[in-house]
């Protein structure tokens, strides 16, 4: 996830300028196809070789990538390895902790 973060971090700003500026440009619809859909289909297939063939694999990995785009756009840098393990990582492969 940290390579994940750093290379979303490195592409992000015309990237996501586009998809929120114009999501139903044919642009944006090339981005999504190009470069979102590659890092969704490789973050599930981690997570799924992680967590196993779980019901919610893909809501997972969404909500992963979304806070990786939510911290970057937040403090303008991609989340570190801390964070990704003790924030994301937990809601990604549904680790909560101690019971």
């Amino acid at each position: 996830m940290v390579s994940v973060a750093a290379a979303i971090a490195e592409r992000a700003t015309a990237l996501l300028s586009v998809l929120l500026a114009a999501p139903g440009s044919d642009l944006a619809a090339a981005i999504r196809e190009a470069k979102v859909a590659p890092i969704r289909a490789a973050t599930r297939e981690r997570l799924r070789l992680i967590t196993g063939d779980d019901t919610d694999l893909t809501a997972r990995a969404d909500a992963g990538l979304a806070m990786v785009l939510l911290h970057l756009m937040v403090h303008r840098s991609p989340p570190d390895e801390q964070h990704l393990r003790s924030r994301i990582l937990p809601i990604m492969t549904g680790d909560t902790g101690p019971t």
